[in-house]
């Protein structure tokens, strides 16, 4: 004698229907969102030898960059120190041209900036440009590097060594 047991569906709910709906096209727009976005995970990658236009943008590849996650002093810029005020713009240009001199220039990002730059995290040989700014006090972060912020501010490296305004304001 055969033992069989009957299976019984539950009673589908008319709201089910819906959050299946729902569901799906969240997922299917989750989906959309990471191609898109994976897409302009690489939008540019240049290398070559660069032109420093000032202490926080280059040219590259006939593009010009602006290094990302930070802000140095514009390039007329003048700053303070014990000695009295300084040329803090044109010094930060001579760091990062010091900088791009240290090997080939790569610069790799996916966004532009509110005046069509590209922004990019750039490197020159080992030393990634972006950090190495803040670092050496040059350039003050913006949105990125805070601890080489502290590091450059307490060891009162370049603009940090005296009073300036920061290149935003």
């Amino acid at each position: 004698m055969a033992f069989r047991r009957s299976y019984r569906y539950p009673a589908r709910s008319r709201g089910g229907g819906i959050l299946d709906w729902v569901m799906t096209l969240g997922f299917f727009g989750l989906l959309v969102f990471a191609v898109v976005r994976y897409g302009q995970i690489e939008q540019f990658n240049h290398r070559g030898t660069a032109i420093v236009l000032d202490g926080d943008t280059i040219m590259l590849s006939g593009q010009k960059i602006r290094l990302e996650g930070i802000d140095a002093p514009e390039f007329s810029q003048t700053c303070t120190d014990k000695t009295g005020a300084y040329a803090c713009g044109r010094e930060a240009k001579k760091q990062l041209a010091a900088l791009a001199k240290a090997g080939q220039v790569e610069c790799s990002g996916w966004q532009n900036d509110k005046y069509g730059r590209f922004l990019g995290t750039c490197t020159a040989g080992k030393t990634e440009m972006n950090r190495q700014m803040v670092l050496s006090g040059w350039a003050v972060s913006y949105g990125a590097f805070l601890a080489e912020e502290t590091v450059a501010k307490k060891a009162g490296k370049g603009v940090w060594r005296g009073k300036f305004d920061r290149p935003s304001e």
